[in-house]
């Protein structure tokens, strides 16, 4: 699933609605008379990694929960075969109990096939696929643009609403002094950042944050051919300590910008981070906002590295 970057709130609506005795063509056949299946379709209304609708084939995990325990259906697949939001089930169908009893639905995505205790495990290490790696749950609770709890075959409609656990951080990038002007000398260049988390869990039944596996790694940015942007999904962090980017431009030493100039302190769930990268042969300028997903560095700031 892919959503404008400038997008705001920070969820997504999933909307889980029973059939009814008379299905459509493209609903699952009752089993029988006694169960009726979920049907699910979804509207996008949160900013994810790049554009601003469902990729086809995206999956999201459903599970049924009686009392905070899992009752049936677990770790459930539903895809949606084309990008207009209608999903469907992989392989289960989801029913709801006929006796009438109600029960919570709770969802993630991307989905998960093997997830040992619920456990869903994260790793950050590949930025190629930003989509693969924007891990978002589901509200546990009732709100206003979410219905989770107390489903039965009377009201059967879920209406789910994600949220980023994750950070979200992308850079322009364009030449200054010393350079050519065009902007043409940044094809081909890597661009990194130091001091990262990489791997990490979430348990979808019961954690309210990110178990994040201490590390001190250095990630490569998803960068576009002509070098002149660059994305990255990274763990939320208590601080920028020795966190910096760096550009490698062929045919010169590494610039560096350290993230401890920042305006910011520390990435935050659910945040997505702009850096506006101006790159000098005496060093790098850099202006920042906070925008997309919620805002994470204000109106924007200005620094240099060498």
């Amino acid at each position: 699933m892919r959503l404008s970057i400038l997008s705001l709130p920070v969820f997504a609506a999933v909307t889980l609605a029973l059939a009814g005795c008379n299905q459509e063509s493209n609903t699952p056949e009752k089993e029988n008379d006694s169960r009726v299946p979920v049907r699910v379709s979804s509207n996008i209304e949160v900013s994810r990694a790049v554009d601003n609708a469902w990729e086809e084939d995206d999956a999201i995990g459903i599970f049924m929960l009686n009392n905070d325990a899992v009752d049936t259906y677990s770790n459930v697949e539903y895809t949606t075969p084309e990008t207009d939001g209608a999903f469907a089930p992989k392989d289960q169908v989801i029913y709801l109990p006929v006796d009438g009893t109600a029960r919570d639905f709770v969802a993630y995505y991307p989905y998960q096939s093997s997830m040992a205790d619920n456990n869903y495990s994260i790793d950050l290490t590949d930025q190629a696929d930003q989509s693969a790696i924007d891990f978002m749950t589901s509200e546990k609770a009732n709100g206003e643009y979410s219905t989770v709890a107390d489903i039965d075959k009377t009201s059967p409609e879920v209406n789910f609403r994600f949220h980023h656990r994750l950070s979200k951080l992308r850079l322009n990038v364009q030449t200054g002094a010393g350079f050519i002007g065009d902007n043409s000398e940044l094809e081909g260049m890597e661009v990194k950042l130091t001091n990262q988390q990489t791997t990490g869990t979430y348990n979808v039944l019961t954690d309210n944050a990110v178990i994040i596996t201490p590390g001190s790694n250095t990630i490569e940015l998803l960068t576009a051919a002509n070098g002149q942007s660059a994305e990255a999904i990274v763990f939320p962090s208590n601080d920028y300590t020795e966190m910096q980017f760096e550009f490698h431009v062929i045919g010169h030493e590494p610039y560096k910008w350290s993230l401890s100039e920042s305006t910011a302190t520390k990435f935050e769930e659910g945040k997505s981070y702009i850096y506006n990268i101006t790159i000098n042969k005496t060093g790098v300028s850099v202006s920042s906002t906070i925008e997309n997903w919620v805002d994470g560095n204000g109106a924007g700031e200005d620094g240099s590295a060498e």
